[in-house]
């Protein structure tokens, strides 16, 4: 990793270390309890939640491309629960997007003319119809939609103009009352637009284990598959986060660095594309109502 990257990892580390301890002291009169470090784990959870996600990419195969940042919000909003459909709502998400406007292949250390551009991404909603229910499982599926929404600033696309629609799905298992597992699934396809053609497949396995106070640790690392160009990054990630109680609502918050296993960069027409090394995950999840 490169000297600009150990910077900004030193950095990063130490805000994100210091918002979560200021988080966590600030439930330290609220115990948190088993069950609701497991709602703040489930994505079945039937409540109305608010999460933001922030990626900082601190490392690149063959690029120099140490400034690319991801901010994504999501709003989860419950629907409906009838009898054929128990539990059903929509994830709605979007994107700011800061990438670096010049930047040097091959292992370049000329950092001179480096600037940034940064601007909103597509927006996705994907509608989940909860299909199976059990003891210590559950899974659906639905029709999941990507909107072009978004910007173009100073020359640099932050997404594709196409429309795109496909399907997603999540499952889960508990393995025991403190070790779950979570498996989310989003494939889709353009369907409308006269941008770039995208055939875009996303798999996240999760697993989580939880302490106690609410500390919990996680593996939730996204694989990446880019169909229609032939390439894909496969990242392992490591991280720890802490549910507590904010205003008289669950809270949590966690930091998880996750270290590419395996990745093609050499698209279908043999072009270079730039994949992550190293990338840390900061995120964090507010329930809406009040517990």
């Amino acid at each position: 990793m490169k000297t600009h990257g150990r910077r900004q990892l030193r950095r990063f580390f130490t805000l994100a270390s210091l918002l979560v301890a200021r988080l966590a002291m600030a439930a330290g009169d609220n115990p948190i309890s088993l069950e609701d470090t497991k709602r703040m784990q489930d994505p079945f959870e039937f409540s109305r939640m608010v999460d933001y996600r922030q990626y900082e990419v601190l490392d690149f195969k063959g690029a120099d491309l140490d400034d690319v940042r991801i901010y994504q919000v999501r709003y989860t909003h419950p629907i409906a629960a009838t009898e054929l459909l128990p539990e059903q709502f929509i994830r709605v998400s979007s994107a700011l997007r800061q990438v670096p406007t010049n930047f040097t292949l091959n292992g370049s250390n000329d950092l001179s003319n480096r600037d940034t551009a940064t601007g909103l991404g597509d927006t996705n909603i994907f509608d989940s119809f909860t299909l199976g229910i059990g003891k210590s499982y559950k899974w659906g599926v639905g029709p999941s939609v990507t909107m072009p929404t978004n910007q173009n600033s100073d020359g640099k696309k932050f997404g594709n103009d196409n429309w795109l629609a496909g399907v997603a799905g999540i499952g889960m298992l508990r393995f025991s009352p403190r070790d779950q597992g979570i498996l989310i699934f989003n494939w889709q396809k353009d369907v409308q637009g006269n941008d770039v053609p995208v055939e875009h497949f996303e798999l996240q396995p999760t697993y989580t284990h939880t302490f106690q106070d609410g500390w919990y640790f996680l593996s939730a690392g996204v694989w990446e598959f880019d169909l229609e160009n032939r390439t894909h990054y496969i990242p392992l990630a490591l991280g720890v986060g802490k549910v507590f109680r904010f205003q008289g609502r669950l809270m949590h918050a966690f930091i998880e660095p996750q270290w590419v296993v395996d990745s093609d960069d050499e698209d279908k027409n043999g072009n270079f594309i730039p994949q992550p090394n190293f990338f840390v995950r900061l995120g964090m999840t507010l329930l809406l109502s009040r517990t």
